[in-house]
């Protein structure tokens, strides 16, 4: 059980986020910001679910504090101290691993990453 956050600032990336419970490259939850100004809690495991999916809206340049707690089979997804989502994946759900930075094209800036047990 863990609590990680990361201060994400994108430059002309397609998708970024944050990862925890990552188990390799296609097994995590990730919180991200998606083009189409979307934010979206997904799941990689045997393909991607989105498990969670609202209006955000995000700028290339700007700074954005993502937060996630994986406690056992719950999962709470924050931006700027606002909780987005709070889900319970009781169908196979990754309740251990390390934390990532996701990117899909382009760059971003990454600082003040923190993690700690909750």
């Amino acid at each position: 059980d863990y609590s990680a956050s990361a201060v994400i600032t994108p430059h002309l990336i397609k998708t970024t986020g944050l990862a925890v419970g990552v188990q390799g490259m296609r097994r995590y939850y990730a919180l991200i910001l998606a083009k189409n100004n979307r934010a979206k809690l997904v799941k990689a495991l045997d393909g991607y679910q989105t498990l969670g999916e609202i209006d955000f809206s995000w700028q290339f340049g700007v700074s954005y504090e993502l937060s996630l707690i994986l406690k056992g089979d719950r999962l709470e997804a924050s931006i700027d101290g606002k909780l987005l989502f709070e889900i319970r994946d009781a169908e196979n759900p990754l309740i251990s691993g390390a934390i990532a930075l996701l990117i899909e094209e382009g760059r971003i800036d990454a600082k003040s990453i923190t993690i700690k047990p909750v």
